[in-house]
């Protein structure tokens, strides 16, 4: 009865402080994490699923349980990093109507991701 009890705790625990070395990083390196849910290994878009800040959150934390309560707290800095893929023009944003839309990887994105320079692009200034 306890052990499972420990074990929630125990997991939740881990989810707690993933979550909140998450929460420390600044934009651009928590957007280099984000990278790699656009790679062969990422978010999954099986079933006509769109790839959406809910999905990129979940991914960051896939390996702990749902319902740790992490995940609400990572949607907004999610955001501002997807938006710095967006703007190191690695990802775009398409438009599903009624004002939804998913993120896909560029074809730059898809270059970056196995060459390791998502931090380079991220670095480098926005177009002007």
């Amino acid at each position: 009865m306890f052990g499972k009890k420990n074990e929630r705790a125990a997991r939740g625990a881990a989810a707690r402080e993933a979550a909140d070395r998450l929460l420390s990083l600044p934009v651009a390196p928590l957007a280099a994490e984000i990278m790699p849910a656009f790679g062969p290994d990422g978010v999954s878009t099986k079933y006509g699923q769109r790839t959406g800040a809910l999905q990129v959150a979940n991914w960051l934390l896939k390996q702990y349980p749902r319902g740790t309560g992490q995940l609400k707290e990572l949607l907004n800095p999610v955001r501002e990093a997807l938006q710095a893929l967006e703007h190191a023009e690695l990802i775009l944003r398409r438009p599903l109507g009624g004002g939804d839309f998913e993120w896909q990887v560029t074809r730059l994105g898809e270059a970056a991701l196995p060459d390791g320079s998502v931090s380079q692009h991220l670095a480098r200034p926005a177009a002007g």
